[in-house]
C-alpha cells in the first residue's frame, strides 16, 4: 500500500479521472464515481479501500 507522496499524484489522478469520464461519459451513480476514482488511483500504484463498505459492515455488527 502506498501513501500519498506528493500533491502531483493527486493532480495526475484528477487528470486520469477526467480522461475516463471523457471516454465513457459522466457517471450515473455514486458507485460508478467510486469505481472511476478507484481505477485512477490504481493506475498510479495506490491501493484503494472502499470505506463505505467497511463502515456498513461495522454498522451491521454494532
Amino acid at each position: 500500500m502506498r501513501r500519498l507522496k506528493h500533491w502531483r499524484d493527486a493532480r495526475r489522478a484528477k487528470k486520469i479521472v477526467e480522461e475516463i469520464i471523457a471516454k465513457e461519459g459522466p457517471p450515473e451513480s455514486e458507485d460508478e464515481v467510486a469505481e472511476i476514482f478507484k481505477r485512477a488511483w490504481g493506475q498510479l500504484g495506490y491501493k484503494v479501500v472502499d470505506a463505505r463498505a467497511e463502515f456498513e459492515k461495522r454498522g451491521e455488527e454494532g
